[in-house]
């Protein structure tokens, strides 16, 4: 099963092995037609979101905790 992780107007799927897969700009691509994962210009915000992506699974949350 593959997961996903919404962040604003970005959606990073990630593969079967838990790997980023696919990188969407749901705001200008809302049909997913453009997969950004190969993008130079997104590698930060891939690492970024793959990282929350990996803090959720590790807190068993569904969401990142809020800090105050």
């Amino acid at each position: 099963m593959a997961h996903a992780l919404y962040e604003g107007q970005w959606k990073l799927v990630l593969n079967i092995e838990d790997q980023p897969a696919a990188l969407y700009d749901l705001q200008n691509d809302p049909t997913e037609s453009r997969n950004l994962i190969t993008d130079a210009g997104q590698v930060e915000r891939v690492k970024a979101m793959e990282q929350s992506y990996r803090n959720i699974r590790t807190s068993k949350r569904s969401t990142v905790a809020k800090s105050n």
